[in-house]
């Protein structure tokens, strides 16, 4: 636990707009399509 602690804090570097997050919505539409009708059955809620 000492050694974590005692990692320098770093600031996130990663900035993403809202255009990016809709780009990656919808390539990961199928990804979450796919494991939901696994889980849960056939009904597409997305």
């Amino acid at each position: 636990m000492r050694l974590i602690e005692a990692l320098p804090g770093v600031d996130g570097a990663l900035s993403i707009d809202d255009v990016r997050w809709a780009e990656i919505d919808t390539e990961l539409a199928p990804w979450r399509r796919t494991a939901h009708n696994a889980l849960l059955g056939t009904r597409d809620r997305f």
